[in-house]
């Protein structure tokens, strides 16, 4: 249901074959449809999982980088200590508005 409600709010910001793939963990080589959307700058923020960083991960955000696009690294679970859900979930939102209003790159959450 989640990956339902994602598509439909991404629905006309990325190509629909990207949004139909079938999940299959990380791609040994990046769909090239992504670097280019990152080169052509159609990317307001590049929003990735902090807890999970590969090769392909790392490449993508230099590239985001370089193209001047902000960077938000969230948690897929929460991190501790400091945090309960409702910090945790209002430091990841307040890092997305920083990036998307002010173009704020946000590596790491603030309390």
């Amino acid at each position: 249901e989640s990956k339902s409600l994602l598509r439909r709010a991404l629905r006309g910001h990325l190509p629909q074959a990207i949004l139909e793939r079938r999940k299959s963990g990380f791609p040994a080589n990046p769909d090239p449809r992504y670097q280019a959307l990152l080169r052509e700058r159609s990317v307001k923020v590049f929003v990735y999982n902090q807890q999970v960083t590969d090769a392909l991960t790392t490449s993508l955000l230099q590239l985001a980088r370089s193209e001047h696009i902000p960077v938000v690294g969230v948690y897929e679970t929460m991190p501790q200590p400091g945090y309960d859900y409702q910090r945790w979930m209002v430091a990841q939102m307040r890092a997305l508005r920083a990036a998307v209003a002010r173009g704020v790159s946000t590596d790491t959450l603030g309390q």
